[in-house]
């Protein structure tokens, strides 16, 4: 959610699906808590970590922004971050990662001293 709503009555909720339509999530959803109402962003054999709302500075709406989310393609085996506008779950964008990146990594930092050198 938008972090400027965090003590106040906020409209507009974000999180990870589990329909059943890959092995571990499988979508991204806006719910509305004013209409009940939801919408999705999703694809085949993608699997996204939770949702990370970042607020346009300038934004007016409760909504204006971006999601930003760390997907795993189940095709290839590679994730990415995923950059959608917050408003409509338009796909803005996407930085590939060469690797996947491990679920759950909120929290986690492994300093670089004593890591293998390599291309990270």
């Amino acid at each position: 959610m938008n972090s400027k709503f965090v003590t106040e009555k906020y409209r507009y909720t974000y999180a990870t699906t589990f329909r059943g339509e890959s092995t571990i999530t499988d979508g991204i959803m806006k719910f509305d808590c004013d209409t009940q109402e939801s919408s999705l962003w999703a694809r085949q054999g993608h699997s996204p970590g939770a949702p990370i709302f970042v607020a346009d500075p300038d934004g007016v709406s409760e909504d204006d922004g971006v999601l930003l989310s760390v997907v795993l393609d189940g095709m290839t085996c590679k994730s990415n971050l995923l950059c959608l506008d917050a408003g409509k779950l338009a796909e803005l964008g996407r930085a590939d990662v060469k690797g996947a990146v491990v679920f759950g990594f909120h929290g986690k930092h492994v300093p670089v001293v004593g890591l293998p050198t390599g291309e990270y």
